[in-house]
């Protein structure tokens, strides 16, 4: 009986181990998850930048359009 006693053992020892990385690997992964939701509010603020951005200069052509326009000689 000494001889499945041991063996008992070593497979908690083992469980032990397995269950330790095992937590570790949800931490990694909940850690994972909160990175990928930054990312994604800084690509939202970078579109909405961008997109302001280009908002912008089509005004400024539409104005150097109609300036264009109004100095044109006839």
């Amino acid at each position: 009986m000494k001889e499945n006693d041991e063996m008992l053992y070593t497979k908690l020892d083992n469980y032990s181990e397995i269950f330790g990385l095992f937590t570790m690997f949800k931490s990694k992964l909940r850690n994972l998850k909160v990175i990928l939701s930054n990312i994604d509010d800084i690509r939202e603020r970078e579109n909405s930048i961008i997109n302001n951005w280009e908002s912008s200069i089509k005004d400024i052509n539409e104005k150097i359009d109609f300036i264009d326009e109004k100095i044109k000689p006839e």
